[in-house]
C-alpha cells in the first residue's frame, strides 16, 4: 500500500472502531476447505464439536466467497482449523483458483499422507504450517494417532528440498515436552528453518486433564525451554511462541489457572476490544460465518449463512456488527484467554486505546 492507501485505510479503521460498525477492507479469512481428517490426535477436541466430520466446502460456493471477498479486500486466506485441508477433493482447483487471483495462502496440514501429487500445488502456497509435535516415532504415535512420522519427516525433506517457506508446529503437551531440544535438531537436520511451539490448551476439560502438564512438568519444561532457545540461536532457527525468551514464564500464571480448571479470560486480555473482527472472518464447509475459528465452539458467535446471504451482506451486516461492539468492552468467553491473535490485539491496543 502506498502513503495515501494507508491514510485512507487507517481512517476508515479509526470509524469503524469508534462506531463498532465496519468500513474496513476484509484482510484475511480463515476457512476449513473440509472437515474431514486423516489422524485422531489425543489433544484435539473437535470431534466433541462437529457434528459431521464427513463435510466439504463445494467449490462452487468457495469460489462464490472468494470473489466477494477480494471485492472487499481479500489479501490472505488461511487453509485449515478442524479438518486437513488437502483431503479436500479438489484442492488443487481451489489452491490453483486463489494464486490466480493473488491471493496469499497459508496451509496448516499435518503431511501425514503422500504428497507426490501435491508437490506443484504446495510451491505455490505462501506458507506451509506442518503440525508435527514429536521428534521421534515413539512420542508422534502417541500424540498423532493414525499417523506416519517417517513419512512426515520425508515430506518436510521434499517441501525443503523444493525451496517451500515452512514453519514446523509442536504443541507442547504431556507426552513430547521433553523432545523439544531433539525436534530442534531434527528439524535442523533436514533444514526447516522456522518453528512455532504452542502449548496445549483445549476447552474441553476432559481432554485437558489427559494432556496438559502437571505444575513440575511445567517448570521442568521451562528448563527444557531455556535449552532450547539456545540451540536454536546456535543453529540459526527461528524458533517463536513458547521458545521466545521470557514468554513461557510470563504465562506461567495463566497456566496453572487453567491447570485448576478456572474458566475466567484473564483481565489483561478480557480488557482490550478484539480488534481481529474487524479484519479477519472464518468460513466453515458448511458455509457459516464466524469471526475466529474458535468462535465454531460457540453457537451464538455464528455471524451468518451462506446458503441464506451473500458475504459482503455478512461481513458488514449488523449480527456482526453487533458482536465487535460486543467484544469492544469486557466480558468475554473463555476461547479469548487462548486467541492466537492476542500479540496483534495488544499491538492494536497500545496505539488505539484513546478510541
Amino acid at each position: 500500500m502506498n502513503f495515501l492507501t494507508k491514510g485512507i485505510y487507517f481512517a476508515r479503521l479509526l470509524y469503524s472502531l469508534q462506531v463498532g460498525k465496519v468500513v474496513t477492507p476484509l484482510y484475511n479469512v480463515q476457512m476449513d476447505t473440509t472437515w474431514m481428517c486423516n489422524l485422531k490426535c489425543k489433544m484435539c477436541e473437535w470431534d466433541d464439536i462437529l457434528m459431521d466430520r464427513k463435510t466439504h466446502i463445494d467449490f462452487n460456493l468457495f469460489k462464490r466467497v472468494i470473489q466477494e471477498s477480494i471485492e472487499l479486500g481479500l489479501r490472505k486466506i488461511n487453509l485449515g482449523v478442524a479438518g486437513e485441508p488437502m483431503i479436500h477433493p479438489e484442492i488443487t482447483k481451489i489452491i490453483n483458483f486463489l494464486t490466480e487471483n493473488r491471493i496469499e495462502i497459508s496451509v496448516v496440514t499435518n503431511l501425514s499422507y503422500s504428497i507426490d501429487k501435491f508437490i506443484e500445488s504446495l510451491k505455490k502456497v505462501s506458507k506451509i504450517i506442518v503440525s508435527v509435535d514429536a521428534a521421534t516415532p515413539d512420542t508422534y504415535s502417541k500424540v498423532r494417532t493414525g499417523g506416519d512420522f517417517e513419512r512426515v519427516i520425508s515430506n518436510l525433506t521434499k517441501l525443503s528440498d523444493s525451496g517451500v517457506n515452512i514453519i514446523a508446529s509442536y504443541v507442547i503437551e504431556k507426552n513430547n515436552y521433553k523432545e523439544i531440544n531433539e525436534f530442534i535438531k531434527l528439524m535442523h537436520k533436514i533444514k526447516v528453518k522456522k518453528l512455532h511451539f504452542g502449548i496445549v490448551n483445549n476447552i474441553n476439560q476432559d481432554i485437558l486433564k489427559q494432556v496438559m502438564l502437571s505444575e513440575s512438568e511445567y517448570n521442568e519444561m521451562l528448563e527444557i525451554i531455556e535449552e532450547g532457545i539456545k540451540t536454536s540461536e546456535i543453529l540459526g532457527i527461528s524458533s517463536d511462541g513458547m521458545l521466545r525468551p521470557g514468554f513461557a514464564i510470563s504465562h506461567r500464571e495463566r497456566f496453572l489457572r487453567r491447570l485448576d480448571g478456572g474458566t475466567q479470560v484473564p483481565h489483561e486480555i478480557d480488557s482490550i476490544p478484539c480488534y481481529v473482527m474487524f479484519f479477519f472472518a472464518t468460513v466453515t464447509p458448511r458455509g457459516d460465518v464466524y469471526p475466529c475459528c474458535d468462535a465454531q465452539k460457540i453457537p451464538w458467535m455464528k455471524v451468518g449463512d451462506l446458503s441464506l446471504h451473500g458475504f459482503r451482506e455478512i461481513w458488514r451486516g449488523e449480527i456482526y456488527n453487533n458482536l465487535r461492539r460486543k467484544f469492544k468492552k469486557p466480558g468475554k468467553p473463555i476461547i479469548c484467554e487462548r486467541c492466537p491473535l492476542e500479540d496483534f490485539n495488544r499491538t492494536m491496543y497500545r496505539y488505539l486505546r484513546w478510541i
